[in-house]
């Protein structure tokens, strides 16, 4: 997903009341696109400096009620995978 289509659907997850099956879908999508990369990170972590990385993952009510709050955007690399 694009950053555009990112931030598109961070504007549609704020706005729906509730969430429409589609947007959440493409919420689920969006995060299973950043678990490789996200392993990735945690083995050089683990791997290269001997830290124990231990991902904080938001749910996704979590995730929608943060951007209703305005505090989090879905294409600014925030929070979909357990970011700031």
């Amino acid at each position: 997903m694009t950053r555009s289509g990112a931030n598109k659907l961070g504007e549609r997850l704020r706005k729906e009341e509730p969430p429409s099956v589609e947007a959440l879908r493409q919420l689920h999508q969006f995060r299973a696109e950043h678990d490789a990369p996200l392993a990735r990170v945690e083995d050089v972590l683990r791997d290269r400096l001997g830290l124990q990385p231990t991902p904080r993952l938001k749910t996704v009510t979590t995730i929608v009620e943060k951007l209703r709050r305005g505090r989090v955007g879905v294409g600014r690399g925030t929070d979909g995978r357990g970011g700031a």
